[in-house]
């Protein structure tokens, strides 16, 4: 089965950040921003730091970012301090407004569906990032794109030989990919942002592989890389839209290109991060690296394609996403059929007999 068979019937591109700083800001503002990545240096919480010393740059110390640690909570707790006004902003992923609406799902992993440099694209040049301020407006935010760490592995406490293994399995996990997981008889645990190995989850589909080799004394025993359920891990920014008026236009400008140059560096110190995990993992001998078998391969795409078609029941804004992702989708699957085909029909000529 062809992976971007997702969409069924139904490149990295990305604008360049700003080449001179915008006009500075007039007043001093704070904006309180919310994390469930934790306070940190390393990993996600990194792209909050990054994020903060780059807007202070562009405005000349006007605006402040603070930061409030949320790691740990429960989505709808997450949500309702940015509804209350306890925060400004949240730096998570869009998979926290899940419940709200299944359409956000679209702008952090689709299972199946686009890669991570394939959103980016869809995000910043094509259609995505108005159909996302169209949906995000309904719900009294602000949307940015903050960095995409790339496809998440599946972790596992056994090996996953069979179809029927999936059977009463406890995953933690989020979004569309937790209902993925759902359909195929695995148990999700509620949470906002997981991270790591949490307790008695026996499936794992967490976060980029370099945060999770931090935690790799927790660490599952089977290691799946090409699990279909999250190509992409994409990291947002919501400002609310009362704050978001309060900075007016010139901060506003300067939080845009914040958020694009974030975007690229996020991008780059989480491959980086991926590979060098990745690299020291395979040292690992109580490890097990492998690609899951065919049929159960083929089971969760199944179970994707099911997941993302039932998202035509949706109305209004959302479901103008879903066909806006589904336009760009289509696309990309002729894109890259072509140009994959190419490049493996060459690179055959130039192999040695």
């Amino acid at each position: 089965m062809d992976r971007r068979d997702f969409i069924r019937g139904s490149a990295g591109a990305g604008i360049a950040a700003a080449a001179a700083a915008p006009a500075r800001a007039q007043s001093r503002q704070t904006l309180v921003v919310g994390t469930v990545f934790g306070l940190g240096a390393t990993g996600r919480a990194a792209i909050g730091a990054d994020f903060a010393e780059s807007l202070s740059a562009l405005t000349n110390g006007a605006v402040q970012i603070s930061f409030e640690d949320l790691s740990g909570r429960e989505a709808a707790d997450v949500r309702l301090q940015l509804e209350t006004g306890e925060v400004d902003g949240i730096l998570g992923t869009e998979d926290l407004w899940f419940d709200v609406s299944p359409a956000y799902g679209l702008f952090a992993a689709v299972p199946g569906g686009l890669t991570e440099r394939e959103l980016e694209a869809w995000i910043r040049a094509d259609t995505g990032s108005e159909v996302w301020a169209a949906l995000s407006a309904t719900h009294g935010k602000v949307p940015f794109l903050m960095g995409d760490s790339g496809a998440t592995p599946l972790w596992s406490a056994s090996a996953l030989d069979d179809v029927s293994a999936f059977a009463g399995q406890s995953a933690a996990t989020t979004g569309l990919a937790a209902n993925v997981l759902a359909r195929l008889g695995v148990t999700v645990q509620p949470t906002a942002a997981p991270s790591g190995f949490p307790a008695r989850a026996t499936l794992v589909q967490t976060g980029p592989l370099g945060e999770q080799y931090d935690d790799r004394q927790n660490a599952l025993a089977y290691l799946y890389l090409d699990a279909p359920t999250c190509p992409s891990a994409a990291v947002s920014l919501n400002i609310s839209e009362a704050a978001w008026g309060r900075l007016g236009d010139s901060a506003q400008r300067s939080v845009r290109a914040a958020t694009t140059a974030v975007t690229y560096r996020a991008n780059a110190r989480a491959m980086q991060a991926n590979a060098l995990a990745h690299q020291a993992l395979r040292l690992n001998a109580s490890l097990t690296i492998g690609a899951l078998p065919q049929p159960v391969w083929t089971a969760m795409m199944d179970a994707s394609r099911a997941e993302y078609e039932a998202l035509d029941a949706l109305e209004g804004e959302a479901r103008e996403a879903w066909r806006a992702y589904t336009r760009f989708g289509r696309a990309v699957q002729n894109w890259t059929r072509v140009s994959e085909a190419a490049f493996t029909e060459a690179r055959a000529r130039n192999l040695p007999a």
